[in-house]
């Protein structure tokens, strides 16, 4: 979901944090709007994405993370979208006023954001910033999983839990994309027919870990070459199963 950060003045709102714990712990500061170094831009921000992250970079779960490093005082926020403010030493690949979004770094819960130059990609004319700052980390996230985890292509099925949430939704539209079998569960029928509109080849419902077995019966007793489970133990088991 997109936050619309739009502001003007010579100093930045910003929400930080100085310590772990509940929504309590969030402050909004006023900054200096600051400028970038060398490999980095500086990004005026439209949009802000809001993920959960982020709020488990509040919560402190990154702490002592290596994969992902922050640590307090920081400004919350991994992933936004806006235009161009200033390039940094060595940046030649951006302009000034380019429209852009990027993700996986901290800082877009604010007027402007510092970001590393190779985590930036430029954005067509045709897609609005907010759906850019809403799709960004998604949409890496469902990139990596259909093409270097996945291998999705013609002859390969796989199954999508969550098939109707956002990283789902685009798994699915990718995988039949890629020319891929894509089966689907949802919660919900309403869920179902969300996931056959985006292009699953069947779409059911978990019905207590009888997904497997409907797997099966549409594979002819082979099962999916893999699974996207997102959920863990209620599916873990039957997952397996529909293999």
């Amino acid at each position: 979901m997109p936050l619309d950060l739009s502001s003007k003045g010579s100093s930045m709102r910003a929400i930080q944090i100085d310590r772990y714990g509940g929504p309590e712990v969030l402050i909004r500061r006023e900054l200096p709007i600051p400028s970038p170094g060398p490999g980095e831009v500086l990004t005026r921000l439209k949009y802000s994405g809001i993920n959960f992250m982020d709020i488990h970079t509040r919560q402190g779960k990154y702490a002592n993370s290596l994969t992902y490093h922050v640590s307090v005082p920081t400004t919350l926020g991994v992933e936004g979208s806006g235009h161009i403010e200033s390039l940094g030493p060595g940046v030649e690949n951006f302009r000034p006023g380019e429209r852009v979004a990027y993700c996986i770094s901290w800082g877009s819960y604010a007027d402007y954001a510092v970001v590393p130059a190779w985590r930036v990609v430029s954005v067509p004319d045709a897609l609005p910033l907010e759906m850019a700052a809403a799709s960004m980390f998604h949409g890496l996230t469902a990139h990596y999983l259909a093409n270097d985890i996945g291998n999705l292509g013609p002859g390969v099925s796989c199954l999508v839990h969550s098939a109707s949430g956002g990283i789902g939704q685009l798994l699915v539209q990718l995988g039949r994309r890629m020319g891929a079998t894509v089966y689907a569960t949802t919660s919900t029928e309403a869920k179902a027919k969300v996931a056959r509109e985006r292009g699953a080849t069947e779409a059911f419902l978990y019905d207590n870990g009888k997904f497997a077995d409907t797997v099966r019966h549409l594979t002819n007793g082979r099962g999916v070459d893999v699974v996207f489970d997102p959920i863990g133990r209620p599916t873990f088991r039957d997952s397996l199963r529909a293999t």
